[in-house]
């Protein structure tokens, strides 16, 4: 690894540990994530954090939730922040690309999931941070997401890596359906097999395995 990613890496790993302080002092975020029913585990294991308005870090993230997202090895890469309410626009906000953080080319949670995906043998896509975290916080450790409603070459090619089954469970609106044809025609042509999962209407993964649990889940990948 030459000096320039490394020193993209360490930058990286220091806001990571900046943003978990932050959230720390942040009220307001914490109480949006425990309305969201993430526990203090779950905030860890994603190294969650939080942009304060006076962030000195990736200023155009302030007074978001922070989702590092990290390689395969656990180096942190870049950082999606998410507002805190639904009125701001846009909802969500990515830190500048660089040589190491195209989110096109990256599957969020790939890291910490990678070895229950091996272990088996399929994986379940989804579109969303919050998608991943509350599947994984459900037991539910082999899901990756694509960091938004647009699927890439790059991604289907990473997650081909590691199986020939792919599941996805991807929102019920137009973004989601369309992102889901797009899903099946790419990895069907690269010889995966896929399955998609359509949630009942209004629902995402995240407020599905809320209300259902993990059986809920596993009880539609089982299903014909």
């Amino acid at each position: 690894m030459n000096k320039e990613l490394e020193h993209l890496i360490e930058t990286n790993k220091i806001a990571v540990e900046y943003f978990q302080q932050e959230l720390l002092k942040s009220d307001t975020a914490l109480e949006y994530l425990q309305k969201r029913s993430i526990n203090k585990e779950t905030i860890e294991l994603f190294k969650l954090g939080y942009a304060p308005e006076d962030s000195r870090y990736e200023w155009t993230l302030s007074n978001r939730l922070i989702f590092p997202f990290f390689d395969i090895y656990g180096n942190p890469c870049g950082f999606v922040g998410r507002a805190l309410s639904n009125e701001d626009d846009p909802k969500y906000r990515n830190s500048k690309e660089s040589p190491i953080f195209q989110k096109g080319r990256m599957l969020y949670g790939l890291f910490q999931s990678q070895y229950e995906v091996e272990k088996l043998e399929y994986v379940i896509l989804v579109e969303g941070q919050f998608d991943v975290i509350s599947l994984f916080q459900a037991e539910i450790m082999n899901v990756v997401g694509l960091g938004g409603s647009s699927f890439t070459l790059d991604q289907a090619r990473l997650a081909c890596r590691y199986v020939d089954k792919i599941v996805t469970i991807f929102d019920p609106d137009t973004a989601g359906k369309k992102v889901a044809e797009k899903a099946s025609i790419l990895l069907q042509q690269m010889d995966i097999k896929v399955k998609n999962i359509e949630l009942p209407e209004s629902e995402d993964p995240d407020s599905f395995v809320l209300k259902n649990g993990k059986e809920g889940i596993l009880k539609l990948i089982s299903n014909d």
